[in-house]
């Protein structure tokens, strides 16, 4: 009863009970999935970069929305198509933060949500909530390079902050940012002259 009353009382604040119309679902939606489909673009380029046999992209699948599957991947690629899925995400925000300045639209500002936010709680999900399964790309990192599970969460959680004040700073010319090719993976400091 509780959260019922609770759901009641925040509709009826008139902010919130008007935004919720078909542009506000529609541009939300589409921001959501742009941001789902780019992610997995990028694994799945870097499966077929890779030469990964039979890659293929699901949408709308299992506890996650979407994946790319493949039947074999070289092994020297495994870090590599983890990360890919982070780098388009990474693509992603500063085209949607170049846009957003350029045009302060409700999907603009939702893509650099989702992009920034999607980072963050997928990782943590995968982390602390599915720490064994090593498809989701958090633990496939850590599984690869060794490293502990807080320190990446860490990383994770500063890049994620690092978004969030570039969004809040248009003046903010370095930041962190992540490479990838078909065997390494690199992390980078970005600075904009």
């Amino acid at each position: 009863m509780k959260k019922i009353t609770l759901i009641i009382a925040l509709l009826s604040i008139p902010s919130i009970s008007l935004s919720f119309d078909r542009y506000f679902l529609s541009e939300i939606g589409s921001a959501y999935f742009t941001h789902l489909t780019l992610h997995e673009l990028g694994h799945q380029a870097l499966a077929d970069s890779a030469d990964a046999v039979n890659p293929q992209m699901h949408i709308g699948i299992g506890i996650t929305p979407a994946s790319v599957t493949y039947d074999s991947l070289p092994s020297d690629s495994r870090l590599s198509f983890a990360a890919a899925g982070y780098v388009m995400e990474q693509t992603t925000f500063d085209y949607a933060l170049t846009a957003y300045r350029n045009d302060p639209t409700l999907f603009n500002r939702s893509l650099m949500i989702f992009s920034t936010l999607n980072f963050a709680v997928y990782s943590a999900y995968s982390l602390y909530i599915d720490p064994d399964n090593d498809m989701l790309d958090a633990n496939t990192i850590r599984g690869e390079i060794g490293i502990d599970r807080n320190l990446l969460m860490g990383l994770i959680i500063g890049k994620s902050l690092t978004n969030w004040y570039r969004a809040v700073n248009p003046n903010c010319n370095i930041y962190p940012t992540i490479g990838v090719d078909i065997t390494s993976v690199n992390l980078m400091i970005n600075y904009r002259f």
